[in-house]
C-alpha cells in the first residue's frame, strides 16, 4: 500500500549476522523519502529507523509532513502471524481525522470518525493530538478483529455543532467491537466551562450515555443539548433559559434517527421562561423521556412571591400535568405580568396559591382547556375595594366578583377561594372572608 510517485527513497541499512535458515533474521535500516502514499495520506516528506524481521516491520521515530502540512511522528510495527498493527508514543499536529489511516478495518473506521462530527477548527490553530497506544490485531482467515486506541487532544478555537470555544481538551478511548469513549471533556468559551464524558456503545443498535456539566460561568440547557447531538434542544419545546444556567445532565439516546432520549439532571437559571410563564431564580431538576419535558422546581420567584411546581408535559401530544405551591406574589405584579388589568399602590395585596392540574394546549381550536382543582388566598389588603375584586373577577373569571361595590361592603383583610377548573371555565365552589359586612 505504499506508493512513491516523488523522488526515490534513500536508505541506508545494515544486516546482522545470522545463518542463512535462521527465522530470527533482521534487516536494519535508515529511510527517508518525499512524495510517498500510504493508503489516503500523502505525505511531502519523511524518516524513520526502520526494522525487518521474517514476521514483522516496524518503524521507529518515523517522523514526516503531510502535504497539507500536518506535522506527525510515531512508533508503528506491523506483525503478520497473526496480524497485528502496534502504535505508540504517537503526536499529530492537524486533523485528527488523519489517525484513520492507521485503523485497519471498515467498521472501526466509521467508529473512529464519528468522533469528530461536527468538529471544525481553525486552520491557524491546527489541533494537537497524541495516540499513546494504538493496537489493532486480526485472526487469520477474516477471524475475529479487535481494536484499542488511547488518545488525547488539545484544540483552540474550535467549533461542536456551531458552538464556539476557545479551548477544548479530551480523551478518547477505543475499544472495538464494543465502545468508543470520550472522557474529561473541557470545552470553555469566552464565558463558561463545560465538562463531560460521553461513550458510544456499537454492539447491537448503537448508542450514546453522557454526562454533562456547564457549572463554571454556566450554559443554556438547549445549547447543551445541541452540543450533544443537533435536534436534541427540541425536545424543549418553546421553553427559554437565561444564557449562563447552572446545568448538570446525565442520559442516553440512540444514534439513530428516533434517538428516543433520557435525560435527567439539574438546572440552575435566573430566568426560565415558558408560554405566558416567567420565573427567575430557579433551582430545579429537569429531565427528558423522547418529546415528554419533566420538572422539579424546588425553588423559584414569580411575581415577587415564591413558586414551587413539579409536572410533566409531552410536547407532541401537547398534554401536561402539574402541581404548584405559591405564596407571597404581588397581586399587582400578577395584573402586569399576565396583562389582567392596570396596577395601582391602593390595590396592592398578597396572594398564595395551590393546586393539581391537568391542561390541554391548542385542541379543538382552544388554547388552554384545565382540568383539576386549586386554591387561592388573598391577605394583606384592603379586600373589599372594588378595583382588587374585580381584577380578582378578571383574573377567574368570576362575574359575582366584579359585580361587587363598595357602597354594599365592609371591610375583611383575608380571603380564601376553592377553585375547580373545567375545560376554559373555573368554577367556586367555596369562598370565605373574615372581617365584617
Amino acid at each position: 500500500e505504499y506508493h512513491c510517485p516523488g523522488n526515490p527513497v534513500r536508505v541506508r541499512f545494515t544486516l546482522p549476522e545470522c545463518g542463512t535458515d535462521s527465522d530470527g533474521w533482521r534487516v536494519n535500516a535508515e529511510a527517508k523519502g518525499e512524495g510517498i502514499r500510504y493508503r489516503d495520506l500523502l505525505v511531502k516528506e519523511v524518516e524513520s529507523r526502520v526494522s525487518i524481521g521474517k514476521r514483522q516491520l516496524s518503524f521507529t521515530d518515523l517522523r514526516g509532513t503531510t502535504v497539507g502540512g500536518e506535522a506527525f511522528r510515531l512508533n508503528l510495527a506491523l506483525s503478520f502471524s497473526p496480524f497485528t498493527l502496534n502504535v505508540s508514543d504517537g503526536e499529530l499536529l492537524g486533523n485528527p481525522l488523519l489517525v484513520e489511516t492507521f485503523i485497519q478495518g471498515r467498521r472501526p473506521k466509521q467508529d473512529y470518525r464519528h468522533i469528530w462530527q461536527g468538529f471544525t477548527w481553525d486552520k491557524e490553530h491546527p489541533p494537537l493530538f497524541r495516540v499513546p497506544a494504538l493496537l489493532y490485531r486480526q485472526e487469520p482467515k477474516g477471524g475475529e478483529w479487535h481494536l484499542e486506541m488511547r488518545g488525547t487532544g488539545e484544540f483552540e478555537e474550535v467549533t461542536l455543532h456551531e458552538v464556539r470555544a476557545k479551548r477544548l481538551t479530551l480523551g478518547v478511548k477505543l475499544d472495538l467491537p464494543g465502545t468508543v469513549s470520550v472522557s474529561d471533556v473541557v470545552f470553555t468559551t469566552d464565558d463558561t466551562v463545560v465538562k463531560g464524558n460521553v461513550q458510544v456503545n456499537t454492539d447491537g443498535v448503537p448508542s450514546c450515555d453522557f454526562q454533562i456539566a456547564a457549572e463554571d460561568g454556566g450554559c443554556d440547557p438547549r445549547v447543551v443539548l445541541r452540543m450533544i447531538r443537533p435536534g436534541l434542544e427540541k425536545n424543549l419545546g418553546t421553553m427559554e433559559f437565561a444564557s449562563d444556567s447552572k446545568v448538570t445532565c446525565t442520559g442516553a439516546f440512540f444514534l439513530a434517527k428516533d434517538p428516543r432520549l433520557n435525560l435527567a439532571g439539574t438546572v440552575e437559571t435566573k430566568r426560565w421562561h415558558w408560554e405566558d410563564v416567567r420565573l427567575t431564580d430557579v433551582v430545579a431538576k429537569w429531565g427528558l423521556r423522547g418529546s415528554e419535558i419533566r420538572w422539579d422546581i424546588a425553588k423559584a420567584t414569580c411575581c415577587k412571591g415564591t413558586v414551587q411546581s413539579t409536572g410533566v408535559y409531552d410536547t407532541v401530544t401537547r398534554i401536561g400535568s402539574l402541581a404548584i405551591e405559591g405564596s407571597g406574589a404581588s397581586l399587582n405584579a400578577m395584573m402586569t405580568e399576565f396583562e389582567l388589568g392596570e396596577a395601582k399602590p391602593e390595590n396592592e395585596a398578597k396572594v398564595a396559591l395551590s393546586g393539581r392540574v391537568r391542561f390541554l394546549r391548542d385542541w379543538a381550536g382552544r388554547p388552554l382547556q384545565l382540568a383539576g382543582t386549586g386554591r387561592v388566598v388573598l391577605s394583606e389588603g384592603d379586600l373589599w375595594r372594588v378595583p382588587i375584586l374585580s381584577q380578582l373577577g378578571d383574573l377567574l373569571d368570576v362575574p359575582f366578583l366584579r359585580s361587587l361595590s363598595l357602597r354594599s361592603l365592609g371591610k375583611i383583610t383575608a380571603l380564601r377561594a376553592d377553585l375547580a377548573f373545567d375545560g376554559e371555565r373555573v368554577a367556586i365552589p367555596n369562598l370565605v372572608t373574615d372581617g365584617t359586612a
